[in-house]
């Protein structure tokens, strides 16, 4: 909720994303695998739109590459995701991000 005190806690919270559950690993390896993905790719998209509200641009269309970086490495660009604020209205996540970017320069532009 307020990204600027919480930002000292992003290492650790990217670490966990990725660090395994342990009892999960043992008992099915493909589930933490799954889900490990999962929380990274949301871990970068709520980076991104946090960076984007403090008008951090920059910060934010890095995160939204590492975002897009993970995705394709994942082979999950096709992953459909809601727009914000838009429950009803939904977009790949690589659509998403090349919006973001586009929108970020353009911005950043107007600066």
């Amino acid at each position: 909720r307020d990204f600027q005190k919480g930002r000292k806690h992003l290492k650790e919270c990217e670490r966990l994303c990725r660090q395994p559950k342990v009892t999960l690993l043992k008992q099915n390896p493909t589930a933490w695998t799954e889900m490990r993905r999962k929380r990274l790719g949301n871990f970068y998209l709520v980076l991104g739109r946090a960076r984007e509200r403090q008008k951090q641009y920059r910060e934010a269309l890095q995160a939204y590459s590492e975002a897009t970086r993970f995705f394709e490495e994942q082979k999950m660009t096709e992953t459909v995701i809601e727009r914000t604020g838009q429950p009803s209205l939904k977009q790949t996540v690589q659509t998403w991000l090349r919006s973001r970017a586009l929108r970020l320069s353009r911005l950043m532009k107007q600066r």
